[in-house]
């Protein structure tokens, strides 16, 4: 059977990237949004679905029935390192309510496979403690995935994902903020810059969702492994060499996290034939030329 692929996050940064990306390639795409004004960065061949609120299985169930869906990406989330009192509710929301509801109207309606996008930094901790209320709702869905999978049968995987950027990324994460900073000359306030991150480029993430999605040995963890990983301060330099302008970096004007490198296990499987294949400089020179050309646009 052909796949029909149902996309939750599909107006975020990787979510938008992953169905214009596959939609292009004539892959039925259906998108469950919530809020319609963001549905327009979305390319004209990706079903738009707008979802009530608050969502429930029987909307899901039925949606499902009637585009008969063969694969679920479930890329909603809602992201902070530090919650406030406002974040505690739309965390417990998007990062626990709405997953178990698709995973409930799945297995009552098609048994669809569903691809759970997970982040890295979620595993990662300080000795035994979750470093956010973030990671501990994202580790806690992880759990209502693996009940749905050992005693529902529904067919899932886990797809952890590292450091993202790439084009027309508004979520203000390190490469957007130190190209802004390189463009303006404004100052940006940052950590000691010692901690390693591992940049993945959002075109090989999504190939990395999709080679996680058609791979056909059943439930699995693939991990999107960078090919190498850099401290904040060689980000920043490169950002500098490429740019041919400076960064007025405060280093250490915010506090180191608690957990500063990233740690690769012979367990972190990747998905089978996916590599990165965009390198950093490729990258990074991508992402300023475009910022570049929407001043000029401007």
């Amino acid at each position: 059977m052909p796949p029909v692929l149902l996309v939750t996050g599909a107006t975020g940064f990787i979510g938008s990237n992953f169905c214009n990306t596959i939609a292009a390639r004539g892959v039925p795409i259906h998108a469950l949004c919530r809020f319609p004004s963001r549905t327009s960065i979305l390319d004209s061949r990706v079903n738009v679905h707008l979802a009530p609120h608050p969502i429930t299985v029987d909307f899901v169930y039925e949606l499902m029935n009637r585009i008969q869906v063969t694969d679920i990406v479930h890329a909603a989330t809602h992201f902070t390192s530090n919650h406030g009192s406002d974040d505690v509710a739309k965390i417990i929301s998007a990062n626990i309510d709405l997953g178990v509801t698709i995973l409930e109207a799945a297995v009552q309606s098609t048994g669809a496979q569903f691809i759970n996008l997970s982040s890295y930094w979620q595993r990662r901790s300080s000795g035994e403690k979750t470093l956010s209320l973030y990671g501990a709702s994202k580790n806690a869905f992880m759990e209502f995935v693996h009940y749905y999978e050992a005693s529902k049968n529904l067919p899932t995987k886990n797809v952890f994902i590292f450091d993202t950027y790439g084009v027309s990324d508004t979520r203000q994460k390190l490469v957007s903020l130190l190209i802004d900073a390189a463009r303006t000359g404004r100052a940006l306030r940052l950590t000691s810059g010692t901690q390693t991150i591992g940049l993945v480029h959002v075109n090989d993430v999504v190939e990395g969702i999709w080679s996680a999605l058609v791979d056909q040995e059943g439930s699995r963890e693939f991990w999107l492994t960078p090919e190498e990983t850099h401290t904040i301060r060689e980000v920043a330099e490169s950002i500098v060499k490429i740019s041919d302008r400076p960064i007025d970096a405060v280093w250490g004007a915010l506090p180191d996290p608690d957990v500063t490198d990233l740690v690769f296990d012979e367990e972190m499987l990747r998905p089978p034939g996916w590599a990165p294949q965009v390198s950093l400089e490729t990258g990074l020179l991508e992402v300023w030329q475009h910022a570049n050309l929407s001043d000029v646009e401007c």
